[in-house]
């Protein structure tokens, strides 16, 4: 019995002890790290908002080279996302994209499955400094109460925090090796005859969808009128109000001749021979960028350019495999 007794005792003050130790470890642990990379804000931002790029630079896909990734939504947008599955280091999980400020800061989280299951979310905080931009990685985590116990004996900070160093030095050469991100290039432009359907729309109605129903619609009347394309569809924009929100824009394909019927849709005839074109790799819905460097090349310049201009699709997304940083919009300006 007395046996029995100083067990049941012993088992107490350990218990007592495990509890105390769990009510006075940390709850949370916070690493944060930062780098100053030579490239500009949005370079970077491009590469951090493309989970399929950060095979690039993340420290930890060097653990398990045969790890897999399933990738979901598109890059730059909130929900973007990638499932992992690798060997013993690298377990497996899923990384979000939770929240964005375009060139400014980019929020995830974090849902690891194996080799425990828990949840982290985290930051990358972009800033300019003379010439180059201040990376900032938060990485925060909280513990329940078993994991307090745990974390009695472990540093996180010391633990993680050369991995996120080593993966923003990571990132700071995948940055300042990638080729610069736009260059306006002077060009022949072939007179061209397009078949579109001109709109005048909120800002809030142009969208993927919009896009898609009247390609569709295109395709069903080309179809109709035995017509080829001669080329990638394209987007001829006329104007975007900033005071009204509204666009002034015709999707269109390219065809050899405007025989046949083409009711409900617009002939569209550009007979300009000399542009300007950026070549721009990534998501659609990030294309104004190029448009906000061509209005500053052409207003240093002093040039004059036409109402309208185009946005052509040379990539198609899934040929890819939804890859953007491979998917080409060729933006294109006339003078006059």
């Amino acid at each position: 019995m007395k046996f029995i007794k100083w067990s049941f005792i012993a088992l107490s003050i350990v218990a007592a002890l495990l509890i105390i130790a769990g009510l006075l470890a940390p709850k949370e642990s916070n690493i944060k790290r930062s780098v100053v990379i030579n490239k500009d804000k949005a370079t970077i931002y491009n590469i951090l908002s493309d989970f399929h790029r950060m095979v690039e630079w993340s420290p930890w896909a060097k653990l398990d080279p045969a790890c897999t990734y399933e990738y979901s939504g598109k890059p730059a947008e909130v929900g973007h996302s990638f499932n992992w599955k690798g060997n013993n280091d690298v377990g497996s999980g899923k990384m979000t994209l939770t929240a964005l400020s375009p060139d400014q800061e980019l929020s995830y989280t974090l849902q690891f499955v194996e080799p425990f299951e828990s949840n982290a979310d985290g930051k990358w905080l972009l800033q300019d400094t003379v010439g180059a931009t201040a990376v900032t990685w938060t990485f925060h985590s909280q513990f329940g109460f078993v994991e307090r116990i745990f974390m009695l004996f472990v540093d996180m900070d010391n633990m993680l925090g050369s991995d996120f160093e080593n993966g923003l030095l990571a990132l700071k050469e995948v940055a300042e090796n990638s080729k610069p991100d736009m260059v306006v290039q002077e060009i022949n432009f072939t007179p061209a005859i397009y078949i579109g359907k001109r709109m005048k729309l909120s800002f809030a109605e142009v969208d993927s969808a919009l896009f898609s129903k009247t390609y569709q619609e295109l395709g069903a009347a080309f179809g109709k009128n035995n017509a080829q394309m001669t080329g990638a569809p394209v987007s001829i924009a006329y104007g975007w109000d900033l005071t009204t929100q509204t666009a002034d824009l015709a999707p269109a394909f390219p065809v050899a001749s405007d025989k046949g019927r083409w009711d409900g849709f617009d002939v569209i005839r550009i007979n300009d021979t000399k542009a300007l074109a950026i070549d721009f790799y990534g998501p659609y819905n990030q294309t104004e960028k190029a448009h906000v460097f061509m209005e500053k090349y052409i207003s240093e310049k002093g040039i004059s350019v036409q109402e309208y201009s185009i946005e052509e699709y040379l990539t198609d997304p899934a040929s890819a495999n939804y890859d953007y940083s491979k998917v080409l919009t060729r933006i294109i300006y006339f003078p006059k």
